[in-house]
């Protein structure tokens, strides 16, 4: 079992101070019980953050308050709907807002499309509509930009190969999003080496940019350069000590150490950051049970078992840590019952 990994979770637009100027101004007046004007784009980009932040009765909130606004506006309905197939992996609900947007001609809304089609597991499907559209254009700009907003919609679906065939149909490959995407799908396919030289030169340009030695830290551990990952993870959080990304990174780095009292400390730490994320207590409680603190792994795991969403990769291996750390701490038969469960669950295929 690998520590969790959390990729392509944090936009730099989120660590300026414009936004961080715009986020203050709703979050004191949503804490004075006052209505504040912003344009749909704004609201949209607070309800995207919070739901990065793994804060989705937020995101929700935020995204509601800007449809009250705008009931027909592109950009809260576009996220609305992807909230329904993410969160509620509904994607009739999803097709409804998507209807709802007033400018279908919106190259957002084409993009919306596709990724419904994502959603419902049809990506040669989604391709085709797409080099439709992309076949429609004319500005060299949105010839340009087109498929690197193609490549990031493939890649956020795992559609790596895709992803990178989109990406080379673009002529302006000195864009900072387009080193940015390049080296985020050389992670995914193996290209560590690739993906550390783009990063590296990125950090170069902008050294104080978070989700560059985030990324870098990434390609990294995943080259078993543990120490190295862990450096990336604490430049990242000296610019920042609350990115939460940087400090799962870093836990993850002390966890494949095997030390496990600082990595318990740091996925404490992310926990405060993300309280919805059941990857935190999971994994302090594993660092618990490695330290021989079998009650406080159990409670956590526990934690961990409620946070965890039914469909959570890491569901079935909440419950075999748990299954131990009760059996550590002497709880023999509720222990028990977990182990019978899980073989239950093996035995129909499921895990």
């Amino acid at each position: 079992m690998k520590p969790h990994q959390r990729l392509n979770t944090e936009d730099k637009y989120f660590e300026s101070n414009e936004f961080k100027v715009l986020l203050q101004r709703y979050e004191q007046a949503e804490a004075e019980g006052k209505s504040v004007y912003m344009e749909p784009d704004e609201l949209s980009d607070i309800a995207e953050y919070y739901y990065q932040k793994g804060n989705i009765e937020a995101a929700r909130q935020a995204v509601g308050y800007a449809l009250q606004l705008f009931p027909d506006a592109t950009e809260p309905l576009a996220f609305r709907a992807r909230l329904a197939l993410l969160v509620d992996n509904d994607i009739s609900q999803a097709r409804q807002f998507a209807e709802q947007i007033a400018d279908k001609s919106d190259l957002e809304y084409h993009y919306l499309v596709a990724e419904i089609m994502l959603a419902d597991n049809k990506a040669d499907e989604a391709d085709d509509y797409l080099k439709q559209h992309y076949d429609e254009l004319y500005d060299q700009t949105d010839k340009d930009d087109y498929p690197i907003d193609v490549a990031n919609l493939f890649a956020d679906y795992d559609q790596y190969e895709k992803a990178a065939r989109w990406l080379r149909l673009t002529n302006d490959t000195e864009a900072t999003d387009y080193k940015e995407l390049k080296g985020r799908i050389a992670i995914q396919l193996g290209h560590y080496d690739e993906s550390e030289r783009i990063f590296n030169q990125l950090i170069d340009d902008n050294p104080y940019a978070t989700p560059y030695w985030n990324r870098l830290a990434t390609t990294q551990f995943l080259q078993n350069n543990i120490h190295d990952s862990i450096q990336s993870s604490e430049f990242s959080i000296a610019i920042n000590p609350d990115n939460d990304e940087a400090i799962l990174n870093k836990a993850n780095g002390l966890f494949s150490l095997g030390n496990f009292e600082e990595a318990a400390d740091y996925y404490h730490r992310f926990s405060l950051l993300c309280p919805d994320d059941e990857a935190g207590p999971m994994f302090e409680g594993i660092c618990r049970l490695n330290m021989g603190q079998n009650e406080e792994a159990v409670a956590l795991l526990r934690q961990a078992e409620r946070l965890a969403p039914e469909d959570s990769e890491y569901r079935f291996d909440i419950y075999q840590e748990l299954a131990f750390a009760l059996s550590q701490a002497g709880h023999t038969d509720e222990a028990l019952e977990i182990y019978r469960m899980l073989i239950a669950v093996d035995d129909g295929g499921e895990s």
